[in-house]
């Protein structure tokens, strides 16, 4: 249900509630707008789960690739890694382990991204990149505490398919593992590199959120980029290189530590040193597919959130709010749509949204 409203004087008014504005030479603003209700145009709990799982089902054989690259004894290349693959398992293969990957995404990422965007909401991040950082590391750390038995069943769905047939776990499903585990190796094995889960989930949050933030908000103001696509999709692609360099060597670490037999790592010191077996190159064993899988991940992420659509949503007085600019002569008509998928001012493909006009 839309209220018309109409904008004179430097004043808008909508019902018994107005907001100062500046037209800067526009007389008059027709609004059509729903203002009622403030938290059903903020970012749903659910975003950022729905987002990453939709996300996963592309590149979840990307991810595979890496997890396999990381345990290897032997030296292999990205496609000899998704050759072997195919060869042992078929195409079907690079889903091994998808059921715990898609329920971690949906556990873990839904509240690193609320908390994070919480943070938003208490005007905390204001104080500039270091609370940003430290906020997104305690989203980070929070959320990848539910998600550390899930990150071992699927690591280990994952190799499973290099064991020999005597060796094999040969998990069936989610609930198999999360019942055999516990089982066969007490409950702690649930939680094996878990230090490293968490230590690569706070700096990955900081990574992906703060510093997509940040250099969003660095390339908007110093290149005077425009609030659009190309502008999310810039802060994606560098924000997702950034990401996946600082977090790779705790991926590595957690990705031994996870997969490791009983008895095989004492302490995160053996696995250390085990993941230097291939020297300097050691902690970055998997770093091609990471790129290929998170920063194509990134953007699509931003994408499905509303980041980087260009839909023309504004956000006005924390809503999400669908612009279209009409101009006619001596008036300007402004249509305002409740949206609940985007969060920052862009333009449309087939309006121009007005840049002048301010809703505080």
């Amino acid at each position: 249900m839309f209220m018309h409203v109409l904008a004179k004087a430097g004043q808008l008014s909508c019902g018994a509630q107005s907001y100062p504005m500046e037209p800067k030479g526009y007389l008059y603003q027709k609004v059509l707008a729903q203002l009622e209700d403030r938290d059903s145009r903020r970012p749903r709990w659910w975003f950022g789960g729905v987002a990453s799982t939709s996300v996963a089902c592309v590149v979840a054989p990307f991810d595979l690739i890496k997890t396999h690259m990381q345990i290897q004894k032997r030296k292999k290349g990205m496609l000899n890694t998704a050759r072997k693959v195919i060869k042992l398992r078929g195409y079907i293969g690079f889903y091994d382990g998808f059921a715990a990957a898609a329920t971690r995404q949906m556990c873990s990422t839904s509240l690193r991204f609320t908390l994070y965007e919480v943070g938003k909401t208490m005007d905390v991040m204001e104080n500039g990149l270091i609370v940003k950082v430290l906020w997104a590391g305690i989203a980070g750390t929070l959320g990848s505490v539910i998600a550390i038995p899930l990150d071992v069943i699927n690591i280990r769905m994952q190799t499973d398919m290099k064991n020999a047939d005597h060796e094999g776990r040969k998990y069936r499903c989610l609930s198999d593992a999360m019942i055999r585990i516990p089982r066969e190796e007490g409950w702690k094995a649930l939680y094996n590199g878990g230090y490293a889960s968490v230590l690569k989930a706070a700096i990955g949050t900081i990574g992906q959120i703060a510093v997509y933030d940040q250099v969003k908000g660095e390339l908007h103001n110093r290149l005077s980029m425009n609030d659009d696509v190309r502008l999310h999709f810039t802060s994606s692609v560098i924000s997702a290189i950034i990401d996946s360099i600082i977090t790779q060597p705790f991926d590595v670490l957690k990705t031994l530590m996870m997969n490791a037999r009983p008895g095989q790592f004492p302490t995160m010191l053996n696995a250390v040193k085990f993941m230097m077996r291939f020297g300097f190159w050691g902690p970055y064993r998997g770093l091609v597919p990471t790129l290929v899988r998170k920063v194509p991940a990134t953007i699509m992420i931003r994408m499905w959130m509303g980041k980087g659509v260009e839909s023309g949503m504004w956000d006005v007085g924390g809503g999400r709010l669908h612009c279209c600019v009409l101009k006619a002569p001596g008036e300007t008509k402004l249509e305002l749509n409740v949206g609940t998928f985007c969060s920052t001012a862009r333009k449309s493909t087939s309006n121009s949204c007005h840049p002048d006009a301010n809703y505080e």
